[in-house]
């Protein structure tokens, strides 16, 4: 009986003290603390609950937060987290609130979230953006590699053989002719492509280790991999392209970017038995986990 009225004060208690939580939010960054800096531990609770599936495990879940938060507090510290960021996300909170389930997910995230207190991933003393993915190619990315320089380097390149199990892991993407030249043209009008034999004109000129697309050209137009499967919104850029009858086929193994964690990696790891450290220390064993 005693544990009972302990839920339910714990259940009434939520209740009264959230819309108070939600307020500080939205009412804005002055708002939120004395000395004008957010607390951006009430942000957290939202962002994971736009970035992660709600049936994922507790210590994925945790390790989600440490990502967000290292992403938040770097963005604050070097600008590119501005006021308007945090106001958008305020803005998604008051959207997700008319969501029957929205309380619920909101308190068990609420927890996971005040469990990683203040840790963030640390690499040669900087705080390290959080880089996640929902599916890799079977193994995530390397960070130099991707970009060329040493910013990156705390993202290492790992085996995430599980990832194959996911039944998102290759999905085609199917455009007749006229449907990609239109796609194509209104991203690259310069380029020189046209409906005949419009997959010639798309030249795939660099991958990278994990067969992620670093390089490649539509007609004359260089661009990159990632932003050639934005203007399709194709899952990845691990992609192989080929005709298939009347259409044209992008083979995806993946769903993201592939740099950092594997959410869905990371939900099989938290289903093995590990928790949100070992989690982190696999997808990043070159940073540390520190309190900041």
């Amino acid at each position: 009986m005693k544990e009972q009225l302990q839920l339910i004060f714990g259940a009434l208690l939520a209740l009264v003290l959230l819309p108070l939580t939600i307020t500080l939010i939205l009412s804005g960054w002055d708002a939120v603390s004395l000395n004008k800096e957010p607390d951006i531990e009430m942000y957290l609770i939202e962002m994971i609950y736009r970035e992660l599936p709600e049936d994922y495990e507790e210590e994925a879940i945790k390790a989600q937060a440490v990502l967000a938060r290292s992403t938040l507090k770097k963005g604050l510290k070097d600008g590119s987290v501005t006021q308007s960021d945090l106001e958008r996300i305020a803005s998604n909170l008051k959207e997700d609130m008319e969501k029957k389930e929205f309380l619920k997910n909101y308190e068990i995230i609420e927890g996971y979230v005040r469990q990683t207190k203040g840790e963030v991933l640390m690499y040669e003393n900087q705080i390290c953006e959080g880089s996640f993915h929902r599916v890799s190619a079977g193994a995530t990315r390397d960070g130099a590699e991707v970009f060329g320089n040493d910013t990156y380097a705390y993202i290492a390149g790992v085996e995430s053989a599980m990832d194959m199990e996911s039944a998102d892991y290759m999905k085609g993407h199917y455009f007749t002719p006229e449907e990609l030249y239109a796609a194509l043209k209104e991203m690259y009008p310069d380029s020189e492509v046209d409906t005949e034999k419009i997959e010639d004109s798309i030249e795939i000129v660099a991958r990278d280790a994990k067969g992620y697309i670093l390089e490649m050209e539509v007609g004359n137009v260089p661009c990159s991999g990632e932003e050639f499967r934005k203007v399709l919104n194709l899952n990845s850029s691990n992609f192989t392209l080929s005709k298939m009858g009347n259409e044209i086929r992008f083979l995806c193994r993946g769903v993201g970017h592939g740099l950092g964690m594997s959410q869905f990696g990371a939900n099989k790891l938290a289903l093995q038995g590990k928790d949100y450290k070992d989690i982190l220390k696999y997808y990043f064993p070159r940073v540390e986990i520190i309190v900041a």
